[in-house]
C-alpha cells in the first residue's frame, strides 16, 4: 500500500501509518511528493492504451485487443481501458491535470479523455465510457464486453469499422 506523506506529516504519524499497514500484512511503498507512484504508472498505461486504441485504426489496436493483450500477456485482472472506466474518465482528467502541472506536457491526456468527459461518458458511473455498463457492471454480449460504439466517433476516427474487426 502506498503512503503519501504530506509536507506537515510528522515522523510519528508516518510511523503509525507504516505500522498499521504492516498489521494488515501489506507491504509499504512511500509515495513521491503528493502523487502516488501507482497512480502515475497506471495513468501512463491508460493514457497510452487510449491513444493507441483511438489514433490507430487497426484491429490489433482496438479497445478490445489492447485490453485482451494486458489480461492475457501480462495477467492483469482487467485491461487499461476497462480500468479507465472503473476509475472514471473525470478522475483521470484530474490526475492528468495534476501531472501536467507538476511534471509538464508528457502527461497531457489523449483527446479521447476530453471527448468522453465532454459527452459525460465517464465510465461505469454513467454507464458509458470505453465500454457500455449497466449498474456498475460491464455490459456483455456473447461472453464479451460491449465496447461503446461512440468512442471512435467522438475522436473523429475516419475508420471506425476497421477498428471493430479485431
Amino acid at each position: 500500500m502506498e503512503i503519501i506523506p504530506g509536507q506537515e506529516t510528522t515522523l510519528k504519524t508516518l510511523q503509525t501509518a507504516i505500522s498499521y499497514v504492516h498489521s494488515l500484512r501489506k507491504e509499504v511503498q512511500l509515495a513521491y511528493i503528493d502523487l502516488a507512484v501507482s497512480t502515475i504508472l497506471i495513468y501512463v498505461l491508460i493514457n497510452q492504451a487510449a491513444m493507441l486504441a483511438t489514433q490507430t485504426p487497426h484491429p490489433a489496436m482496438s479497445i478490445e485487443a489492447i485490453d485482451r493483450i494486458c489480461t492475457t500477456n501480462y495477467r492483469h485482472a482487467m485491461g487499461p481501458l476497462m480500468t479507465a472506466d472503473l476509475v472514471g474518465i473525470d478522475v483521470l482528467v484530474k490526475i492528468a491535470e495534476a501531472l501536467v502541472l507538476r511534471f509538464g506536457g508528457y502527461y497531457h491526456p489523449t483527446d479521447v479523455f476530453w471527448a468522453l468527459h465532454g459527452a459525460n461518458m465517464l465510465g461505469a458511473k454513467t454507464d458509458a465510457g470505453f465500454y457500455l455498463w449497466e449498474k456498475g457492471r460491464v455490459k456483455m454480449e456473447d461472453g464479451k464486453p460491449v465496447v461503446n460504439p461512440r468512442v471512435l466517433e467522438l475522436v473523429g476516427s475516419s475508420l471506425p469499422e476497421l477498428a471493430k474487426l479485431g
